[in-house]
């Protein structure tokens, strides 16, 4: 994605938080979707807090709700990171003077991308984003007008149909053939790369907020059916 041009760079930040969201996150678009910007807590250790609300297992809200994105240890990969550059893009957008188009382009152009902006601890620069930019019931993802010489940031926020339509633009746009995949990919990819990783089910179910094993076990087969299959122990 292009990150540092304007307009382009405004849904690129969008999209990379979107996409963060999904697979670090193991979050439904709907659940993302569905996200405010009070849903979200800095945490000075952890990284990002993410309480949920209702979803679609939890309609009553009654379940532990809260989604941890925890610091990378490179920044181009750092959920926390992607969300301090999408809020200070709000921030800025919010401003509403006169100047907040270039006041954008020059955050697209200056934000560093070899060193963490999210404040995560060790790091040298001073976090994007505040505490305060959160105390807001806004969408946290937006929708975004734009075309090759400008971009609006609106109030509302994105669909859940918006989100699984920009994976399958952004997976074509590196390559990858959309068929098949979607924004529920993430989720179940989450699982895929967890159990690859030598994770147990006990804290795949936690981060992914499942209640059953079993439902675990199917993303499993069938997202990574090598995984724990006796095909790949016969021997050369």
């Amino acid at each position: 994605m292009d990150h540092r041009s304007f307009p382009a760079g405004i849904s690129s930040g969008r999209d990379t938080l979107a996409i963060w969201l999904g697979f670090a996150g193991a979050l439904r678009r709907g659940e993302v979707a569905a996200l405010r910007l009070d849903s979200l807590e800095l945490q000075r250790q952890d990284g990002v807090h993410v309480h949920v609300g209702k979803s679609k297992t939890d309609q009553e809200n009654v379940l532990p709700d809260v989604v941890v994105l925890p610091y990378s240890e490179r920044p181009s990969t750092c959920a926390p990171c992607a969300v301090h550059r999408w809020v200070a893009l709000l921030r800025a957008e919010r401003a509403g003077n006169a100047a907040w188009v270039t006041d954008v382009a020059r955050l697209l152009r200056e934000v560093q991308w070899n060193g963490h902006v999210c404040g995560k601890p060790g790091s040298k620069r001073a976090p994007l984003a505040k505490p305060e930019d959160f105390r807001s019931s806004a969408p946290l993802l937006r929708a975004v007008y734009r075309n090759r010489h400008s971009a609006r940031i609106h109030d509302r926020g994105v669909s859940g149909d918006a989100l699984h339509a920009m994976l399958l633009v952004r997976l074509e746009g590196v390559g990858i053939g959309a068929d098949g995949y979607g924004f529920h990919s993430l989720r179940a990819g989450h699982v895929t790369q967890a159990r690859r990783n030598g994770k147990p089910t006990e804290e795949i179910m936690r981060a992914g907020r499942w209640r059953r094993a079993e439902t675990v076990n199917v993303y499993d087969r069938e997202h990574n059916p090598a995984a724990r299959n006796s095909v790949m122990r016969l021997g050369p």
